[in-house]
């Protein structure tokens, strides 16, 4: 009775495992290429080894319970009072009722448990996350601190990159930031004209991001009012911020934010106003399901004069940052273009970068 327990049960597991198998191959075909990660869903050996031995200890147990109690069995007295008492009978048929209310039981929580990863599932596919990631491609990219010393010679840098990138067939939008959506939200003071934070002065933050060029259009965050920033966003001219909903929403509830202003730094800072521009989605900067947080950017021109006249010299734009590319070609083909361009530029430069599809965490 083991013996034949334990075949079934095996025969049983190695079936399911090769039904996942399959079934997950065939799943993989219909999640979007944009999928963070995607290439990595595959069996866990671990997982495969424990469902094998849960197979051969069920086929134990399974084997097991009903070879004891056939054990215990008076072969003889059961054929002769057969007739009369149904007692080893009922025995048998409870024990099988148990196993068959087990196996429904562990099939329940199962199929509840599959239920509820698929609603899940299907929840986080909905959520609007502020960008659209089909046919964006991204990229880290950081410049050698001995080649690229000053501040000068990264914009330079800068503005080559966006000439060239600019220039490859397809290319619908091309920008450069400090920060892309999944990859973390920094925080930095502000000051926000005509708000008064509850919790006293200088605790009021949001996540800043730096932009060169049309960031918004590369990523795909929509504009809900106001305007993007244009090349006239420069040191000469007036110093402009744009922000997202939620920030908006906060700091001037029912209100356009159009116009208002922000400063960086504390109260006691001498630093100066920037002019609210224009007012974008709320793109998620950690995870689908995680609330929208207060986000605002400037364009990267300007951060030497919005620094104040007290600040110290030092190279405001970092060394590296994120290249984003939107274009009607697939991405798997401006991954390629995109290392050639940044090559053409700096080798060195080419050297450090990473390329992924959807706008997904990169290492910087």
């Amino acid at each position: 009775m083991i013996l034949e327990s334990l075949v079934l049960s095996v025969i049983g597991g190695l079936l399911g495992i090769g039904l996942a198998a399959l079934a997950l191959a065939i799943g993989k075909t219909f999640l979007p290429e944009t999928l963070p990660r995607m290439n990595e869903i595959s069996l866990d050996w671990s997982v495969v080894g424990f469902a094998f031995l849960i197979a051969v200890l069920t086929g134990l147990f399974c084997g097991l319970a009903p070879g004891f109690a056939a054990l215990r069995t008076n072969v003889n007295a059961s054929m002769k009072e057969g007739g009369r008492s149904g007692s080893a009978g009922g025995n048998h048929a409870r024990l099988r009722s148990a196993l068959v209310i087990m196996e429904i039981a562990v099939a329940l929580v199962l199929l509840t448990a599959s239920g509820l990863l698929l609603r899940s599932f299907s929840n986080m596919s909905t959520v609007d996350l502020g960008f659209r990631p089909d046919h964006a491609t991204t990229a880290a990219y950081a410049l050698p601190k001995k080649q690229y010393p000053t501040q000068a010679q990264i914009d330079s840098f800068n503005n080559r990159l966006l000439q060239e990138l600019r220039q490859l067939p397809g290319i619908e939008a091309v920008g450069l930031t400090t920060t892309i959506p999944t990859t973390g939200d920094g925080i930095e003071s502000f000051v926000a004209d005509g708000y008064v934070n509850p919790r006293g002065p200088d605790q009021t933050a949001a996540s800043p991001s730096q932009v060169i060029g049309d960031y918004f259009k590369a990523i795909g965050t929509p504009l809900l009012r106001g305007r993007y920033f244009t090349e006239s966003d420069n040191a000469q001219n007036q110093l402009v911020i744009i922000v997202n909903h939620e920030f908006a929403e906060h700091y001037w509830p029912h209100q356009d934010p159009i116009g208002k202003r922000v400063r960086i730094g504390t109260v006691k800072a001498q630093t100066p106003w920037m002019t609210v521009v224009g007012e974008v989605a709320d793109a998620k900067l950690t995870s689908p399901d995680a609330d929208a947080s207060e986000q605002f950017y400037q364009p990267t021109a300007q951060l030497e004069k919005d620094a104040g006249p007290l600040a110290e010299p030092t190279d405001l734009n970092g060394n590296g940052g994120y290249i984003v590319l939107r274009s009607a070609l697939p991405p798997e083909q401006m991954e390629n273009a995109l290392r050639a361009t940044v090559r053409s530029v700096d080798a060195a430069a080419a050297a450090n970068s990473g390329t992924n599809h959807g706008a997904s965490r990169l290492p910087k």
